[in-house]
């Protein structure tokens, strides 16, 4: 026999933050909403108002200061934090946050916080396009302000399906808009499309 799932149990994110307000809602389907504190990180993990998301089920990438208007999901206790696991695409809704005109030194030099979404304006092409990379089909190239030095610098990497037929030739001159990502260390332009 099967019954409906039970309707999220709507629970404030100051709750869930809360160690002790917390455990009553460990394994419960709740919901929430509130504003993206922690744009995700390399393992899929990001937060809503201090608390985290996770995706276990369901991977999803909002950007920093991104509303969220909607959030559901399995409140788990796992490896000492609590985290929302969202299911699948309807237990997320996120408002959309246009980009940030920023220059390459000011994310290189730690002003601009990571998962922000940019436009990085004026900048020239010092590359072609690396080769894919086999495992999980992305490509990269260089970027640098025009006026050199340090912190100038930056690598723009992009996922082949996201972004068909791409392509640039060094000394182009491109305004890009994309999110602004650290992948072990390495500051990176990442284009979704």
């Amino acid at each position: 026999d099967m019954i409906d799932v039970p309707t999220p149990e709507v629970v404030t994110t100051a709750e869930l933050a809360d160690p002790v307000t917390a455990e009553p809602w460990e394994s419960v389907l709740i919901q929430t909403s509130g504003e993206v504190t922690a744009g995700a990180d390399q393992y899929g993990v990001w937060e809503v108002d201090g608390v985290t998301v996770d995706d276990l089920f369901y991977h999803v990438e909002p950007a920093l200061g991104a509303t969220v208007d909607y959030l559901a999901g399995v409140f788990w206790y796992s490896y000492d934090l609590f985290r929302i696991e969202p299911r699948d695409e309807n237990d997320v809704s996120v408002e959309t946050v246009g980009p940030t005109t920023v220059t390459i030194q000011e994310i290189r030099s730690g002003t601009v916080p990571e998962n922000t979404n940019v436009r990085v304006e004026g900048v020239v092409v010092t590359t072609g396009l690396t080769e894919p990379y086999s495992s999980c089909e992305w490509q990269s190239f260089f970027v640098q302000d025009p006026a050199g030095g340090e912190n100038s610098g930056m690598t723009v990497a992009f996922q082949i399906a996201n972004v068909p037929g791409f392509d640039v030739t060094p000394g182009d001159v491109i305004n890009i808009d994309a999110q602004y990502q650290e992948y072990y260390d390495l500051a990176e332009l990442v284009l979704d499309d």
